[in-house]
């Protein structure tokens, strides 16, 4: 079951596959090592008449657009604020939205949602970033991850030559709201939620569940940065006491991890429990391409293919 917020009509069209770019931005820790922040896909606004980004986020349960933004595009097209409207609570959204991605799929929302304190501050002299999609883009077709070759699409089967290479993975939940799959960490079964949002991360839980797995249960802090308008710590063990740091989904060997943690996640993990361990996201799967079927509830992976042809 999709969520009541998803997409009023989503067009793709069939027998035929349209990548998307991935757009990264990176950040340094500790101002050397460089790692991936967040991902971005270009996207076609027709009311505004050019291209811009959206985060693609799966950890979000609804797609929308940010007010901040859309205000200031609004000073060079005035008859974007007529497309601003409020719900009877008060809420703002955007009447009759229509985004593209390239010519190959087409999302349209009768009532798109808006963030109020979202958005750029000034216009960047590059691409604009306008909003974030996420897991109502899914509806009823097959979205492919192409971690390797850096790109997305929205098909409506899979392509042979890709169907032929593809593991399943038993036991994953995909229907609804959020992304749990199966994982080992070493010799333990844990679950995770599969969030895009997650790019830099490779394994995040709670600060209180951080402790367990660190020596003596020292932990410091990793990095820090805004998700959602609010800055969030990032903490590492000290020394991590994790015999075997292996993550694996199914039988697939995915990398070596290091288990994070975030004070604002102990809330969560104590009302879920045992059910759900912690995040993972687009780091973990960086050698791969991640094939998400909502509709058949199947999450598929092939690891280290060939890149594609320039």
């Amino acid at each position: 079951m999709m969520p009541s917020n998803s997409f009023t009509n989503v067009t793709v069209i069939p027998d035929s596959v349209f990548y998307t770019p991935i757009v990264w931005s990176y950040d340094t820790i500790n101002d050397t090592q460089l790692r991936k922040r967040a991902m971005f896909v270009p996207v076609y606004i027709n009311d505004i008449g050019q291209e811009a980004l959206m985060q693609f986020d799966l950890g979000a349960n609804l797609s929308g657009f940010y007010f901040k933004t859309l205000s200031l595009l609004a000073d060079s097209t005035p008859e974007l604020n007529n497309r601003i409207k409020l719900t009877k609570k008060g809420s703002p959204y955007f009447e009759n939205a229509k985004i593209s991605f390239n010519k190959g799929v087409t999302l349209q929302k009768d009532k798109l949602y808006i963030w109020k304190h979202m958005g750029h501050d000034s216009l960047p002299k590059s691409m604009p970033v306008i909003g974030t999609i996420g897991y109502d883009i899914l509806d009823n077709y097959i979205l492919i991850i192409d971690y390797i070759n850096n790109r997305i699409a929205l098909v409506k089967s899979i392509p042979f030559e890709l169907e032929k290479r593809i593991t399943y993975i038993p036991k994953s939940d995909l229907e609804k709201f959020p992304i749990i799959l199966p994982f080992k960490l070493g010799g333990k079964k844990i679950r995770l939620w599969f969030d895009t949002g997650t790019s830099s991360a490779q394994v995040l839980t709670s600060t209180k569940r951080l402790k367990r797995v660190s020596l003596n249960r020292q932990i410091e802090p990793l990095d820090s940065g805004y998700s959602w308008g609010k800055l969030d710590i990032e903490y590492k063990a000290s020394v991590q006491k994790i015999e075997n740091s292996s993550l694996y989904i199914g039988n697939i060997y995915l990398r070596q991890v290091q288990v994070t943690g975030m004070d604002r996640l102990n809330t969560l993990f104590s009302l879920v429990g045992r059910y759900l361990y912690g995040f993972t996201g687009n780091a973990v799967f960086e050698n791969c391409v991640v094939i998400i079927d909502r509709k058949n509830n199947k999450f598929g992976i092939v690891k280290e293919i060939l890149k594609a042809s320039p």
